[in-house]
């Protein structure tokens, strides 16, 4: 039997406290044919000995520091398969996820992409939470119109994909904010097809203190990025039926970041945003009072 190459992409920055446990994950797979590639995305920590511990089992691409997103594209670039999945480099996934993935998209040829279910754990890999789906809804098929509810898909650790759907809407974005680049993909590659839930808890999503996942702040900002962004790739029906759901959604993610920066003291940025807002619904009052609050900020922190 012909197994599809899967090729898995590992962006790696300063991240030697988990990376073995992370790389020896992606080794340990069940699924028989498989590359790794792994882009050390300019490590100050010892993180490029770590990968070179591991010879040829690995393929590593060294670059100067580009943020997560260009790390990832060029992984992509770099390897052979017909299938990417993604796997941060603090976490980790069970040894059947692979093939548990390829065997779903192989089920469904239309489908572009699945994502599964996660556990979260803690930096000494204990568990903390034993299923997503007990915090975040879980969908399958056409998923567009909940992701832009909100980004359910907690990490790209989570996803593989058809490389494709990756080349068709041209991978990762690098102009949005890192902690939202994944969110942007995800939407433009469910305007296109598919996105398959499986029903199975196969990877550890780690939460520690010196992740990249963004504050509230930080997310909302992204989220308005790629919410913004989506709007380019919807077709004329996906346009007439999500555009009011799309404004909507933006109008709280810029809300909120507005919010943020008047309280913050960042008064220009603050004006500004709330301006966005009012554009969004030019009716909607709490944008209003939020910019006759900023109007009167003195002082403060420089925007």
């Amino acid at each position: 039997m012909t197994h599809t190459l899967i090729s898995v992409v590992i962006p790696v920055y300063n991240g030697s406290r988990y990376l073995r446990a992370c790389i020896d994950s992606a080794l340990s797979q069940t699924y028989p044919h498989v590359e790794i590639v792994v882009v050390n995305d300019g490590s100050k920590d010892n993180s490029m000995e770590i990968l070179k511990s591991y010879g040829g089992r690995i393929l590593i691409i060294d670059q100067t520091n580009s943020g997560p997103a260009i790390a990832r594209n060029n992984g992509v670039k770099a390897s052979h398969g017909e299938l990417v999945a993604f796997l941060d480099q603090d976490d980790v996934w069970d040894d059947i996820k692979l093939e548990r993935q390829a065997a779903l998209l192989n089920q469904h040829s239309n489908a572009l992409a699945t994502y599964c279910d996660h556990r979260g754990i803690d930096e000494h890999g204990v568990v903390t939470s034993p299923s997503g789906a007990l915090h975040y809804p879980r969908t399958s098929g056409q998923i567009l119109e909940h992701l832009i509810r909100g980004n359910f898909i907690l990490s790209a650790s989570l996803v593989m994909l058809r490389r494709s759907a990756f080349d068709a809407v041209g991978g990762f974005d690098a102009s949005q904010p890192h902690w939202s680049d994944d969110y942007d993909l995800w939407m433009r590659i469910a305007a296109r097809g598919a996105f398959l839930y499986q029903i199975e808890t196969l990877a550890g999503y780690r939460r520690h203190s010196s992740n990249t996942s963004g504050s509230a702040y930080e997310m909302q900002v992204g989220n308005a990025h790629a919410l913004r962004n989506l709007e380019r790739h919807l077709n004329r029906e996906q346009h007439q039926r999500l555009l009011p759901l799309l404004r909507e959604e933006r109008y709280q993610s810029t809300l909120g970041t507005a919010w943020h920066y008047r309280l913050q003291g960042r008064r220009k940025e603050a004006i500004n945003t709330y301006l966005a807002a009012i554009a969004l619904r030019p009716s909607c009052l709490p944008a209003w009072f939020g910019l006759m609050r900023a109007l009167l900020i003195s002082g403060g922190p420089k925007s």
